[in-house]
């Protein structure tokens, strides 16, 4: 489901947003009869406001990144075994890149 955001004029000097969830690209039969919608795209259409698209995409966490980075345990075991030094610079260098 996408969220749009419309901005309108400015209160007391801020910006003021406003939400709605959206199910598909067609705006266009959304929340009929919605009031709030309804004024929204009279406030779109007169050019008092815009509607913008939200990006819901997730942020990975620093723990994400470093799991991702680490790679896979029997991997990194492996390295160990074969060259522990070299895994020690490896996940120093994923730490550097993704500090908490």
């Amino acid at each position: 489901m996408k969220q749009y955001f419309h901005r309108t004029a400015t209160v007391d000097g801020n910006p003021v947003d406003h939400g709605y969830d959206c199910p598909d690209d067609n705006r266009s039969g959304i929340e009929q009869g919605n009031r709030h919608y309804a004024n929204m795209m009279q406030e779109v259409e007169a050019g008092d406001a815009t509607i913008t698209e939200v990006d819901e995409t997730p942020v990975p966490t620093v723990d994400e990144k470093r799991r991702e980075g680490y790679g896979p345990i029997g991997d990194q075991l492996d390295e160990i075994y074969h060259d522990f030094d070299a895994w020690k610079a490896r996940i120093a260098q994923v730490k550097a890149a993704n500090p908490k």
